[in-house]
């Protein structure tokens, strides 16, 4: 036990163990107390990679964060590090631990962080879809209504989206998603990332709903391009747009974000374009 206590929020493998790091692993043997979303998945992995570890392993998931933060920190105050891990990928990402990192911060508790792979960024590199902005949902809402606010963020946005769907609800998600958005909005699903049956389906609306007809199953992870740029604004008019409202005493970025969501342009291409004429204006 060190002599004083920290938290450790620790990234864990999203499928092949073998992407665990090395501060990970040196964790997981040195920690006293692991903080686990699946007791039975980290015991696994520790199995997979081979180190054991004296540490208590606690469970610690959704349904009871709240009522675990206490616990956890009279444990960190008693000098140990305990060490949060979800069943994969960051944790407080669409995982416990964003709850106890707010308590912990409040009492001035030492908070680390082991970065680690992620399945939403991971999709995201390799969608080939622009990653200068994105938007990161998590799981869609079960409401209706709550998940069509999302789908007209995705239809009007100059950001790529990235969520969350489970199989069965992948193809009713994609359907409503059609009826906001144009079918030919590009989409990549990424299913079982880094695992052995890892597949990358690529294709318009229309051709991943028809895909998503099968029997899918795994993890699924939904990448949606941004928005195409419309037709009849292109960047030429965009600029003039931006030192239009510069010329009303809007601020360059706050007349570049303005423009570039209406127009469906993304922002730090338009920026770079208004700045390089903004000296030239000098």
């Amino acid at each position: 036990m060190s002599a004083v206590g920290k938290l450790i929020l620790a990234g864990v493998p999203i499928g092949n163990f073998r992407d665990a790091s090395l501060r990970l692993i040196l964790a997981l043997t040195d920690c006293d107390v692991i903080a686990a979303e699946d007791t039975r998945k980290i015991k696994r992995l520790m199995k997979d990679l081979e180190i054991k570890s004296s540490a208590k392993v606690i469970s610690y998931f959704q349904e009871n964060e709240v009522q675990k933060i206490e616990l956890l920190l009279n444990e960190i105050d008693r000098g140990s590090t305990v060490l949060v891990v979800s069943d994969a990928g960051m944790p407080t990402i669409s995982d416990p631990g964003f709850k106890l990192v707010q308590a912990a911060v409040a009492a001035k508790v030492k908070v680390e962080v082991l970065p680690g792979p992620s399945a939403p960024v991971t999709a995201l590199a390799l969608s080939g879809f622009a990653t200068d902005e994105f938007t990161f949902i998590g799981f869609l809402p079960r409401k209706k209504s709550a998940r069509e606010v999302k789908y007209m963020e995705i239809k009007k946005s100059s950001r790529t989206f990235i969520f969350f769907e489970s199989p069965r609800r992948l193809l009713e998600s994609l359907e409503e998603l059609s009826q906001i958005v144009t079918d030919d909005r590009q989409i990549v699903i990424a299913r079982e990332l880094t695992k052995t049956y890892e597949e990358i389906i690529r294709g318009n609306l229309a051709e991943i709903i028809q895909w998503a007809k099968k029997d899918v199953l795994g993890e699924i992870t939904v990448v949606v391009d941004r928005a195409p740029v419309a037709s009849n604004f292109d960047l030429t008019e965009a600029t003039k747009a931006v030192f239009q409202l510069i010329d009303q005493g809007v601020s360059h970025k706050d007349a570049v974000s303005q423009v570039a969501n209406e127009a469906g342009l993304a922002k730090r291409a338009l920026y770079e374009a208004t700045l390089e004429l903004m000296h030239e204006r000098e």
